[in-house]
């Protein structure tokens, strides 16, 4: 299968907190299946949006492979960072509104979940091929922040490093 864009994203091992994402969205991000919705009326609307991607949490914005890199590459390189990096252990989960959206985000501190996504994108960047001009355009939309046009220009994405928030998304635009 050939890919456009690759990503890093943590996935929920198999047990309680995947079989809840994979049931909330319809969409079994380990076995890339449907997955039988919960009888709530209106779930399967509120949920089309995330169901696309399966229940996960960005560490990683995708991104197309620069000149010259491989897929391959990109593997060892995920890999070997993996290895590198220490658990990120969080207190719990709380639902939380990001925006227009619901999203599960970490309880307690979450200075080592950021230390790992800072990771990724640095650690990768060589990898990721400069964002396009229609790309910039659609980020620029959302109206950033001086901050975020500075991290989209450098990383090729607004909402990394200091601006990263660890979620798992719920809902699109509510």
């Amino acid at each position: 299968m050939s890919y456009a864009r690759f990503a890093v994203y943590y996935l929920p091992p198999e047990g309680a907190l995947s079989s809840f994402g994979a049931r909330w969205l319809g969409w079994d991000v380990l076995t890339g299946r449907a997955a039988p919705h919960w009888p709530e009326p209106g779930l399967e609307a509120v949920t089309q949006t995330p169901r696309k991607y399966g229940f996960h949490a960005t560490l990683k914005p995708p991104f197309r492979l620069a000149e010259g890199q491989t897929p391959e590459a990109l593997d060892k390189a995920v890999a070997a960072m993996a290895a590198r990096c220490a658990p990120a252990p969080a207190e719990g989960l709380e639902v939380a509104r990001l925006g227009s959206f619901l999203a599960l985000v970490p309880q307690g501190d979450t200075a080592q979940i950021a230390r790992i996504a800072a990771t990724c994108v640095e650690a990768l960047d060589e990898f990721r091929a400069p964002a396009t001009e229609a790309e910039l355009a659609r980020r620029r939309a959302a109206r950033l922040t001086p901050e975020q046009e500075a991290l989209l220009s450098r990383w090729g994405y607004p909402y990394v490093m200091q601006a990263f928030r660890f979620h798992m998304t719920l809902t699109g635009s509510t």
